[in-house]
């Protein structure tokens, strides 16, 4: 499924990394339990959304899936070599999450994507706001604070469907949260700030530096201060303790 648009509306955010490709996945199971960000095993993906802007601005979006089974290795490998061509163009691919699922699961199929994962091409929004406030952050609540939309369902909700053979729901879904990290990301390059709904209900905003976002940036940002996590229980600490042990290759 392909879909072509014009967005002009970028002109205005002067931009001059084009090409940006967004991308996100959608599993045909549950993540097991015991699944390790830091060693992961394969898993079997459903579908990737794809969506590329070249610098004329020009949008596409491709769904890759394989007719409701897992996707090949080699349907995969069509992705992979995405990522890289964008990279390879001085471009960014936009991940939500992607350092500790999607392109982690990209890798298992293409190693050498290894080094562009943790570069100045990948921007992990994230990775980023993990890094900066100790804590991890849904794509669902930003896009509550940015005021652009919501989530139509959950990725757990999304295997249920796919089991259920209803796979064109699934793909729907998949674009749709590409498009909000579409709409997020150039939120966050409008505002210069990440926006989210808290627990309470509250807007709350971090002030971010446009030009830091990419993950090897994200990786220089040191711990946030104890008392600034101090409301975190010892297991929501290990949880995202992943984003300290990443390291950059040398």
């Amino acid at each position: 499924m392909t879909k072509t648009v014009n967005s002009p509306k970028l002109n205005k955010l002067k931009i001059n990394d084009y090409p940006h490709l967004f991308l996100d996945i959608e599993l045909c199971d549950n993540i097991p339990d015991g699944w390790d960000r830091d060693n992961p095993s394969s898993l079997d993906i459903a579908c990737i959304c794809v969506m590329t802007i070249d610098s004329q601005l020009t949008e596409n979006t491709v769904v890759h899936h394989n007719e409701g089974k897992s996707m090949t290795h080699e349907q995969i490998q069509v992705v992979c070599n995405q990522v890289k061509e964008i990279s390879s163009q001085g471009g960014k691919f936009i991940t939500w999450n992607g350092l500790g699922f999607d392109m982690q699961l990209l890798d298992k199929i293409d190693n050498t994507l290894k080094q562009l994962i943790l570069s100045e091409h990948h921007i992990d929004l994230m990775f980023h706001f993990t890094r900066k406030k100790g804590y991890m952050i849904g794509l669902n609540k930003v896009s509550q604070g940015f005021s652009i939309g919501e989530k139509t369902m959950t990725g757990l909700d999304a295997v249920k469907l796919w089991a259920k053979g209803e796979f064109q729901k699934v793909i729907d879904y998949n674009i749709k949260d590409v498009e909000l990290l579409r709409d997020i990301y150039y939120k966050v390059i409008e505002t210069s700030k990440i926006k989210w709904l808290s627990g309470n209900h509250n807007i709350c905003y971090l002030n971010v530096d446009i030009s830091q976002l990419s993950v090897d940036n994200s990786l220089n940002i040191p711990r946030p201060a104890e008392k600034d996590i101090s409301w975190m229980t010892k297991e929501h600490k290990r949880i995202c303790e992943w984003a300290w042990r990443v390291k950059p290759i040398v």
